[in-house]
């Protein structure tokens, strides 16, 4: 789950003053990549409140919340299985790493002193060295999971196993020397609160900030190694919101709510389309649309010839209940086949 923020550019129609902001949001919601049924849902939202979000949560029945570490997700999650997004801590993990001290120990010498220079860093437990550790672990859990394919010939149960068995066998290991490696590091780095959530000052260094953020929220980092069909990051939402981003940029983006939710409708058919492997999402909707129109213009026809009405005349309205019978689960992105692009 991603929450995109707007720049509140272009003519917007005026709103009351209780609901006047200077940011506006919209919300993303994908299924994992695992799902056969692939979902993506872009919503406005207006604000970043708890209460705005949950709103668009509701009637979902989601059993796992993906998302990063804004604290309204902690609310939301719970009575469900949430998993914090890995890529955002290694965002965390690479600000925090000082590239000119490293520098400054690793080549003012020859390699063989860089070597022994980057291993007595590591014996005493220098904060970027051990981030570079944790990032080189992070690094290699994402290895596995991009190997991480479904064999044309397998079955889903049997694809779900071998995801599991992957990261009890490679994946475990390493969050266990992340998790000790972050331990470490929170007992100098960092203030354990009474409450047992840990607090880096906010005159301290980018490390502390990054060893918090992964202290206070270390198990929610690790579901995904119980749960086959939990990714270990919101990646997918991520690059569902780039079209938007980039629109974001080179327009106004916006020129009222209304056409902020309209424009949300359509993300969310091209996106969900894409990610169900159509290629082409005019082609789909016109199809879909022309399929639709048949169907309710001979129930239409039918109906005023079996009254007695003249038929022939030019249609202007359908009858009502002429969807009845319509097959509309075929038409759902990941039933659809399209004709033009199916090989014999």
């Amino acid at each position: 789950m991603v929450i995109l923020q707007s720049q509140s550019r272009g003519i917007c129609k005026p709103v009351p003053e209780n609901e006047q902001r200077q940011k506006d949001y919209l919300l993303a919601q994908t299924s994992g990549p695992h799902e056969k049924h692939r979902v993506c849902l872009f919503s406005w939202i207006g604000g970043r409140s708890r209460q705005a979000i949950g709103s668009q949560m509701q009637g979902m029945h989601n059993e796992v919340l993906v998302s990063d570490g804004y604290r309204a997700y902690v609310e939301l999650g719970k009575g469900m299985q949430h998993q914090n997004c890995c890529a955002h801590l290694r965002r965390y993990l690479l600000d925090a790493i000082d590239e000119k001290a490293i520098d400054k120990h690793l080549f003012a010498g020859n390699p063989e002193q860089a070597v022994e220079r980057a291993m007595e860093q590591l014996e005493k437990g220098t904060a970027p060295f051990m981030l570079c550790v944790v990032l080189k672990a992070m690094t290699k859990i994402y290895g596995h999971e991009k190997s991480l394919r479904r064999g044309p010939q397998e079955t889903e149960q049997a694809f779900m196993d071998r995801i599991l068995q992957c990261r009890q066998t490679y994946a475990k290991p390493l969050m266990g020397h992340v998790d000790t490696i972050m331990s470490e590091l929170a007992k100098t780095c960092c203030k354990c609160k009474a409450n047992g959530e840990y607090e880096a000052d906010k005159n301290t260094s980018l490390v502390a900030q990054a060893v918090a953020y992964y202290m206070n929220r270390r198990e929610s980092f690790q579901v995904f190694l119980a749960n086959p069909r939990v990714p270990p990051d919101n990646n997918s939402a991520e690059r569902a919101i780039r079209t938007i981003a980039v629109l974001r940029k080179v327009t106004n983006f916006k020129q009222s709510q209304e056409r902020t939710q309209s424009l949300c409708i359509l993300m969310s058919l091209n996106e969900m389309a894409k990610a169900n492997g159509i290629t082409d999402t005019v082609r789909w909707l016109r199809a879909y649309g022309r399929a639709l129109y048949l169907h309710r213009a001979s129930r239409t026809l039918t109906a005023k010839r079996k009254a007695g009405e003249n038929w022939q005349a030019r249609l202007t309205k359908f009858t009502e209940g002429a969807d009845e019978g319509f097959d509309f689960a075929a038409w759902l992105p990941w039933n659809y086949r399209d004709p033009e692009t199916q090989t014999e």
